[in-house]
């Protein structure tokens, strides 16, 4: 017992931590925003190191509690630590939710960087060059989404999207009867 009570003691601050981000997902699940944005900033106290899941779902509960700024500063961090995938969407979500689509391009791009294959990153970069006029690279990144996965609707919306504006409206019409078919 003397040589398992050190290992217990040193195991405590983890478990403590494991604790408080179990109930920060249960208070978060159950739409207790506030609460849940309480647990997680206690949790990102008592760690030793950076954790970008703490990072993410701080920012989370910030954009569902309104505060836009703080809530990018924190996705910032969680993109930053861990290189997510979800934490790049996250922080493109919030991008455009400040109407910033040059830097929701540019994060896209470097989402890109860390998950090439990623068919939801190249169909919102895709439709992010659309937003932005740049049609011949949103076609390639919506083309290269479909390479992927043909049944990708957000892609295909986008092809469709594109090939209308050039006046193919049978092309179109038949991207976007797919689109339908895949996500009614």
């Amino acid at each position: 017992m003397e040589t398992l009570e050190p290992t217990l003691i040193g195991a405590m601050p983890c478990l403590i931590i494991s604790y408080i981000g179990y109930s920060a997902i249960y208070t978060f699940l159950l739409k207790r925003y506030r609460l849940a944005f309480e647990a997680y900033t206690e949790a990102e106290k008592s760690s030793d190191k950076a954790d970008w899941e703490i990072f993410h779902n701080v920012g989370e509960c910030l954009i569902l509690l309104g505060n836009i700024p703080k809530a990018r500063e924190y996705v910032n961090k969680a993109v930053q630590c861990g290189k997510q995938e979800t934490s790049y969407a996250l922080l493109i979500k919030i991008l455009l939710m400040e109407n910033d689509i040059r830097s929701a391009v540019a994060v896209c791009n470097a989402a890109l960087e860390v998950c090439p294959d990623s068919v939801d990153m190249l169909s919102k970069s895709g439709l992010l060059y659309i937003k932005t006029g740049q049609t011949q690279l949103a076609f390639e990144r919506l083309s290269s989404g479909l390479a992927l996965n043909p049944t990708c609707a957000e892609a295909l919306l986008g092809i469709g999207c594109i090939t209308q504006s050039h006046e193919e409206y049978d092309v179109a019409l038949t991207k976007y009867k797919l689109a339908v078919q895949h996500r009614p």
